[in-house]
């Protein structure tokens, strides 16, 4: 039985996966001030909640591709999902654990978003 190597980058996969959620932090407190200051203080409930959410799918996609870029396009896949999978892990264990719908959708299409850039990045031509 042969066996092959997957060739997983696990320091870009958690250099990758911790990115994500500083950068979405950073740019979440950013544009919540910034619609604060815009509704002359106006109350940021509802869109505080949903965009420091859904933004991390948004930004898995270019970290995935950035972690599969140069890999070999077979491991290039397995390199995005487990940023995928990190990412909503962190999230998870970090923040609140999917118990409903709702929570359950953001978790898999955080997921994919991650597989969907390894796709991505491992189809860029490798620099070596």
């Amino acid at each position: 039985m042969a066996t092959t190597s997957l060739d997983v980058r696990w320091l870009r996969v958690l250099l990758g996966s911790v990115a994500v959620h500083v950068v979405g932090i950073v740019v979440s407190v950013t544009l919540i001030v910034a619609y604060s200051v815009a509704t002359a203080g106006g109350s940021v409930g509802g869109f505080a909640g949903g965009l420091s959410t859904w933004i991390l799918p948004v930004l898995t996609l270019p970290a995935a591709v950035w972690v599969a870029y140069g890999a070999r396009r077979e491991a290039a896949a397995m390199n995005g999902f487990l940023v995928g999978l990190l990412v909503a892990g962190m999230l998870g264990l970090l923040f609140f654990w999917p118990n409903g719908l709702r929570s359950l959708a953001l978790f898999v299409v955080i997921i994919t978003s991650g597989l969907a850039g390894g796709l991505i990045g491992g189809t860029a031509p490798s620099r070596r």
